[in-house]
């Protein structure tokens, strides 16, 4: 009697069908895994522009709201486009100016003291850039140093400056300001720049060196169209001045726009 042994296994078309499937639920999960990576890398990257140019447009906001009135003015040169205007420390009323004729100190009301006298103008009544600017045009004076009248008088302070200084005008209010060094906002290559310590010149200046790096990957085109960062309008009578901020960054096939306006005091 003859025995018949039964085998039990795969034909070699059931092994290719199996390999066949788990090739193609392979291949979708791959690419649904790739997908999600990608998707996940670029909205990193939109939230790290995002982020580090919000930081940018805050402090350019903070800085602009301070800046001494009649002081702004934008500039575009070889390779870069800047914004500059004086920062003020602080603001108060002052008693007696140096008018007709020079003086080593005058009296002011003490509601605010600035921290130090380094690098601190006190500035009266400039109706324009060039009166900003131009330290030696009889609108500020270099401070040396801020103190107690002599004898002492309650809510009066006593304005030394570093030399005989003469005004040229009053001011209707008898405003007077206390301001620093010009700073600079400058778009250089694809950088966005905060340059500072380079003193006052009449010629706004669009070459500094140094300077501190807010954000990068900024471009000054987009797909052919020019993109301009500062954009000033002046204010009038009846308004104030409006300045606009204008940002697009582009990074790992990534891009991003953000506008951002600021009004800005236009009377000293």
């Amino acid at each position: 009697m003859s025995r018949q042994t039964l085998f039990n296994g795969f034909t070699l078309i059931e092994m290719i069908i199996v390999i066949i499937i788990v090739g193609i639920v392979s291949v979708s999960i791959t690419r649904f895994y790739v997908s999600s990576m990608e998707a996940y890398i670029s909205t990193e990257v939109r939230n790290d522009m995002t982020t580090s140019a919000r930081l940018a447009l805050e402090r350019m906001g903070r800085d602009v709201r301070e800046a001494m009135p009649n002081s702004l003015r934008v500039n575009t040169g070889s390779g870069s486009t800047c914004l500059e205007f004086v920062p003020t420390v602080g603001a108060t009323y002052y008693i007696d100016l140096p008018i007709s004729s020079a003086a080593t100190s005058m009296r002011a009301i003490d509601d605010v003291r600035p921290s130090t006298a380094t690098d601190l103008y006190a500035m009266v009544m400039p109706l324009n850039q060039s009166e900003v600017y131009n330290t030696a045009a009889g609108f500020s004076a270099l401070v040396a140093s801020i103190g107690n009248t002599s004898p002492v008088t309650a809510n009066v302070m006593q304005v030394n400056f570093a030399a005989s200084s003469q005004f040229v005008r009053e001011s209707a209010q008898q405003r007077l300001f206390f301001v620093r060094q010009p700073v600079s906002y400058c778009v250089v290559g694809n950088d966005l720049i905060r340059y500072t310590n380079y003193g006052f010149q009449i010629t706004q200046p669009t070459s500094l060196t140094g300077g501190a790096r807010l954000t990068t990957d900024v471009l000054l085109n987009d797909g052919g169209s020019a993109v301009i960062p500062f954009v000033y309008s002046p204010g009038t009578l009846n308004r104030a001045g409006l300045l606009e901020i204008n940002l697009h960054l582009s990074g790992r096939d990534e891009s991003i726009s953000l506008k951002h306006e600021v009004h800005v005091r236009n009377v000293p």
